[in-house]
């Protein structure tokens, strides 16, 4: 018989195996000095990273060794309100990437920016961090009309990043830093 089949452990009253809730997180993007984005956040990945192989070949067999790293674009999806700018303030950020009335693609300097994702505790302490670097929106789906559909609209924005990185710079994970992205 195994010798641990209890849950006894799983969010106990000493306070060990809290589970991270998925609803526990946020987006902050520096393009957003009154952080509509973040208060009209639906749902976003978290931060995923992988490296390209590189085949190495030598007579009959192949080695294979750690190529480019990437990272996977981030589906952004926000709730649109009527009577919040949220889909002008992503438009706007998108006419710096390219401007369909002149044909002119924006210069990197201008239209890219950084970012944060924090996952926190339901108390509000913070517990992860993602710094999020050369943040742009490759693709915007502003949602669409239905006449027979009850729902919200949805706004869709992918975000290209140049990379991730885990953890903020001087952070030890207080509850004042969680505190100041409005947790």
């Amino acid at each position: 018989m195994p010798e641990f089949i209890s849950a006894d452990h799983i969010a106990a009253q000493n306070g060990a195996f809290e589970p991270q809730r998925k609803n526990n997180f946020t987006l902050v993007i520096s393009i957003d000095q009154n952080r509509l984005l973040q208060r009209s956040l639906d749902a976003f990945p978290l931060p995923k990273e992988a490296n390209e192989e590189l085949a190495v070949n030598y007579a009959n067999e192949v080695r294979k060794v750690a190529g480019r790293a990437v990272f996977e674009n981030l589906e952004l999806v926000l709730k649109d309100f009527a009577d919040q700018g949220v889909g002008q303030l992503l438009i706007a950020w998108r006419r710096q990437v390219y401007d369909p009335t002149t044909g002119k693609i924006g210069l990197a300097k201008e239209y890219k920016k950084s970012g944060e994702v924090v996952m926190f505790a339901p108390d509000g302490t913070l517990q992860r961090t993602w710094t999020l670097i050369g943040c742009w929106p490759s693709k915007l789906d502003p949602g669409g009309g239905d006449m027979n559909a009850n729902e919200n609209n949805k706004i869709l924005c992918t975000i290209t990043i140049d990379k991730a990185i885990e953890g903020r710079a001087g952070s030890q994970g207080s509850q004042s830093s969680a505190q100041s992205f409005g947790v």
